[in-house]
């Protein structure tokens, strides 16, 4: 498979490994409702977050939607500063060209892409999928990149969008399109993608309703690009005055007769009568009938061009930050990613249970979207947003506040979001443990480097310091934080815990700062002791 080669590419090809790990801090008085909401709002570096919410959601996260910066060498950025290796800061602290022909500036962007993609792949599921809205600039680019992270094999497809209606921008073309860039993660298990009507759609089109739910009447005929091979739908049809009729040339019913009969019995066949139908009788002449069936909405497979109207502009999405009072700058429609969850999300089966990650966030777009969403179907999505700029509360979570409580004559949605800020490192780097950090935060930690997951077979028990299962091993961490307290305290794995151990069958790793047991009690008990901090794995 061809790969790309670019200057610094050896540097953060690994580089995901290198990233300390930090702790998320909630900060609750930027936060809203969020002792009952599993939302996240994370401001700081993308690279940094993403790698504290590993041992957490690693493997758990459904969709990905970002809109990285387009690098088209005309405006400030951001990033240039923040890809954190001996030879790309100083590489990085160079000229960022704006010329068509300095090619430094895609390097800057790929040495900033290729890490975070290799992260954001650990967080999706094995089925999940990630859309990448990217411009003509970096957009081969990618699409090498993410072969080489995501597997060629893995690629969905590239769909383009309208943005604009023309415009003198340009000095050739006017930029009027962008285009989404979709991987799966395993694309032999990935759910096959699906239009959904939107509410909108459903009101114009299926304008009638039973107790079955919204349809409109269809013409029950079609044409034939094959007669021959439509000789079983060529027949009369007896309609309601006894007169036979029978479709045009060139034309056939939508079902074979045994079908159609079917559904005539089920009532969702009707006749009306018209001055000239399109219909022949028996003589071969205009029938005085049409037939119609009841044509309910479901999903089909979208087209990889129309599957993003003109409708959905960038327009709208100033639209909707000026009803919300926010000011922001080339904003993302929300109907553009409520189109896009819809696509690989909406069925009601995953509607309620799926987490929808931003790593990109800017104003908020995506979570304002899914907000959205959850009021309009009752869904129960989750969004994590990661934004690394000052305006990540005044804007982002500003107005993901609007859209929660409702804002001029925008009504709320209702909802929450923690808003976490990235904390201290876990650990210094002689591996000591900085700080004291909270026993979930530690537990999630080691059991995620311990077992590859963060899925348990058990669930985890704080009061007997079990933090979950996997393969038949057990796994402990004895801890009550450090505080003042010397190195051997309370976090002690000692004869009094073996009543604990001994309820859980199997083999046992345990974590503490010290042992007081022998090696054959520890052996009888199918013990292994691992020492905090020292016999922590990284990541």
């Amino acid at each position: 498979m061809p790969t790309l080669e670019w200057i610094g590419k050896d540097k953060v090809i690994n580089h995901d490994k290198e990233i300390p790990f930090r702790l998320l801090k909630e900060k609750p008085e930027l936060s809203i409702n969020g002792d009952e909401s599993e939302n996240l709002i994370i401001h700081g570096d993308n690279l940094e977050a993403l790698k504290a919410l590993l041992p957490k959601y690693y493997g758990k996260v459904k969709m990905i939607y970002i809109d990285p910066p387009y690098n088209t060498g005309e405006e400030g950025w951001v990033y240039n500063d923040k890809v954190n290796s001996p030879q790309m800061k100083d590489w990085l602290g160079k000229v960022v060209g704006k010329e068509a022909d300095d090619l430094c500036r895609h390097d800057k962007w790929l040495c900033m892409m290729y890490p975070r993609l290799k992260l954001l792949k650990e967080l999706l599921i094995e089925e999940g999928v990630i859309f990448i809205s990217i411009d003509d600039y970096e957009n081969h680019h990618l699409k090498l990149i993410m072969n080489e992270i995501f597997g060629i094999n893995n690629f969905i497809s590239s769909v383009s969008r309208i943005t604009k209606k023309g415009g003198n921008a340009g000095r050739f073309f006017a930029p009027s399109v962008d285009n989404i860039v979709i991987y799966a993660k395993n694309k032999e298990i990935a759910k096959q993608f699906r239009e959904i009507l939107g509410i909108d759609d459903l009101n114009r089109i299926y304008k009638e309703e039973d107790e079955e739910g919204p349809f409109y009447w269809r013409n029950f005929y079609e044409s034939a690009l094959d007669l021959e091979r439509s000789i079983n739908t060529r027949y009369f049809i007896e309609a309601p005055d006894k007169t036979k009729i029978i479709p045009p040339e060139g034309h056939r019913w939508r079902r074979v007769e045994e079908s159609f009969l079917k559904e005539k019995n089920q009532g969702i066949i009707k006749f009306e009568k018209v001055k000239k139908s399109p219909h022949l009788d028996e003589k071969g002449e205009p029938a005085k009938w049409e037939v119609f069936y009841k044509l309910r909405p479901k999903p089909f497979v979208p087209n990889n061009f129309y599957v993003f109207e003109e409708n959905i502009q960038n327009a709208l999405g100033t639209i909707a930050l000026n009803q919300l009072d926010i000011d922001f700058p080339f904003s993302k429609p929300p109907q553009l990613i409520k189109k896009i969850i819809n696509l690989c999300i909406g069925q009601e089966q995953t509607k309620t249970r799926c987490v929808i990650l931003d790593s990109f966030a800017g104003s908020g777009t995506t979570a304002h979207a899914v907000l959205q969403l959850n009021k309009e179907d009752g869904g129960n999505r989750k969004f994590i947003l990661v934004e690394m700029e000052d305006y990540t509360n005044p804007i982002t979570a500003e107005r993901v506040r609007r859209v929660i409580n409702g804002y001029g004559d925008v009504e709320g949605t209702g909802g929450g979001f923690k808003y976490m800020e990235l904390g201290p490192e876990l650990f210094d780097k002689h591996k000591q443990i900085i700080g004291d950090p909270a026993y979930d935060d530690l537990a999630d930690y080691i059991f995620f480097t311990e077992a590859g997951t963060t899925e348990s077979k058990a669930k985890k028990n704080k009061k007997d310091f079990y933090i979950g299962e996997k393969n038949g091993v057990h796994y402990f961490v004895i801890y009550k934080g450090r505080g003042d307290r010397k190195l051997i305290s309370d976090n002690v794995l000692e004869e009094s815990f073996l009543t604990i151990v001994d309820k859980y069958e199997g083999k046992k790793v345990i974590y503490a700062d010290a042992v007081l047991l022998d090696d054959e009690t520890l052996d009888e008990h199918k013990i292994e002791f691992k020492q905090i901090p020292y016999e922590i794995k990284a990541f």
